[in-house]
């Protein structure tokens, strides 16, 4: 990895399964040396030596800022983009139950929508998480009853440095909160057929979005909503 070996002394083995301590997201690309190499790699470097090269939040270069006043048009260090989830599923008997949780944070070299450029207080964060209770049975007549529980919540928030001047930081950000119920019966007894019929209600409890200025202090949007959704209907489709 990135040139180093990483067999252990035990086996003298290499990860090539789910065991292998990297993240294939932060995988740059792979490189394949065909061939032996015991002389740099060990004895069992017979077949060829596989070497994956990781990401770097690299600088990046953009012509239309090249000038001094601009870094040259170079961005330090600001490509880059780190998060982390959790995922959880369990089920006992005909009940389930779900939750997850992910967040990432994005830099932003690109100095879009007219911000400072190179400037390494700009960037994003989104965070998502939802959990979902489950039921599931098969009735007597070959059809199958389930329904579900469920909620979440989403949260963005962007800070974006401007110089209009003075020099300020910019914050857009956006809230949700939302549970919903499902019920859904699904009927087999027709040869090569399902008949699925159900009904769902959803009930977004808080539709929030907001932009202002940090320093100084101005708002240019705070927007507060609610909504639901009632979706109900039949479908019939063939296997």
């Amino acid at each position: 990895m990135d040139g180093v070996r990483n067999n252990d002394v035990l086996y003298d083995q290499a990860s090539i399964g789910s065991e292998f301590m990297l993240d294939v997201d932060l995988i740059e690309r792979v490189e394949f040396v065909p061939g032996p190499g015991s002389s740099i790699y060990g004895a069992n470097a017979f077949f060829g030596v596989i070497n994956i090269i990781t990401k770097r939040g690299r600088d990046l270069h953009f012509r239309e800022f090249d000038s001094p006043a601009t870094n040259n048009g170079i961005a330090r260090n600001l490509d880059y983009d780190r998060g982390n989830s959790v995922f959880v599923k369990g089920a006992l008997g005909p009940f389930s139950l779900s939750a997850a949780r992910s967040e990432r944070t994005k830099g932003i070299p690109t100095a879009s929508f007219s911000q400072a450029f190179n400037d390494p207080r700009s960037h994003s964060v989104d965070t998502q998480s939802v959990i979902d209770f489950g039921y599931r049975t098969t009735l007597a007549d070959c059809s199958e009853f389930s329904s579900r529980l469920y909620g979440g919540r989403y949260d963005y928030r962007g800070d974006y440095a401007y110089d209009y001047p003075p020099l300020t930081i910019n914050r857009d950000g956006a809230g949700a909160r939302w549970w919903g119920a499902e019920a859904k019966l699904m009927a087999t007894r027709y040869a090569d057929h399902k008949l699925i019929g159900g009904v769902e209600y959803q009930q977004d409890y808080r539709r929030d979005q907001l932009n202002f200025d940090l320093d100084p202090y101005s708002v240019h949007l705070d927007d507060r909503r609610t909504g639901r959704r009632v979706p109900a209907g039949r479908n019939d489709a063939a296997q």
